[in-house]
């Protein structure tokens, strides 16, 4: 199979990741992510892998990834990777918009969105851990993408029918703003209002294993990022 392929199991999907964060800010700032069963060679019978890596600081973002993201079919719905049990909800929500695949491993799947062969990642569940969205988050960081909590997209229009004191199925947008203020406005569906993924070695963070507790959602441009985030909220 082509080695650019999403696999949806097996070796392929096998990651090795190292990411390192601030401890002021709870930022990535440098990520690792080694693949060592990127493709087997059958003359040989042995397995090659690869690596990537990038560097995102408040003055600096630089990556191995210079030749991708892959180009692909520009007729074509953007792409989001998700797991297998993934909450079906989500794909009727955005099937307008986005074709789904599913493979497995978190790492793996955030490659994927590094590498450009899908564009979002959606996770709902509490299932991962600091330890495999760290280094991916750098690297999407120094491409410009990031990962934000998935809960928090959720949030709005639960904050915004408690505010308004609106039933179940009315939607309303607000902004989440770092400060957890909310207004009503058309920003309230851009990527830019959502904080980042932080990472701590606080007593709370201990607590919960170090999960990303909320689930996750992982992109590489902000546009598209905007337009699952839309999708979501209505």
């Amino acid at each position: 199979m082509d080695e650019e392929t999403i696999w949806s199991s097996g070796l392929h999907c096998v990651t090795v990741l190292i990411g390192a964060f601030n401890l002021k800010t709870g930022q990535p700032i440098v990520g690792v992510i080694n693949q060592p069963f990127w493709k087997f060679d059958s003359s040989s019978k042995k397995w090659h892998g690869r690596k990537f890596w990038g560097v995102s600081t408040s003055n600096q973002s630089v990556s191995s990834l210079t030749r991708y993201p892959l180009s692909r079919d520009p007729k074509a719905k953007k792409l989001i990777i998700s797991s297998p049990s993934e909450d079906t909800s989500i794909k009727e929500k955005l099937k307008e918009d986005f074709d789904f695949v599913c493979s497995s491993g978190a790492g793996y799947k955030l490659l994927c969105v590094a590498l450009g062969l899908a564009d979002i990642y959606i996770l709902s569940k509490s299932t991962t851990h600091f330890w495999d969205t760290c280094g991916p988050h750098a690297i999407l960081k120094s491409l410009g993408g990031g990962i934000i909590n998935y809960k928090n997209i959720l949030d709005i229009n639960t904050q915004q029918r408690e505010a308004n004191g609106k039933k179940e199925g009315e939607t309303d947008f607000h902004e989440a703003n770092n400060t957890g203020n909310s207004s009503v406005n058309n920003n309230s569906r851009k990527i830019s209002s959502f904080r980042q993924l932080s990472y701590s070695i606080s007593d709370s963070c201990k607590d919960t294993h170090f999960a990303n507790v909320g689930g996750l959602l992982a992109y590489r441009e902000n546009q598209t990022a905007n337009v699952a985030i839309q999708g979501l909220l209505t």
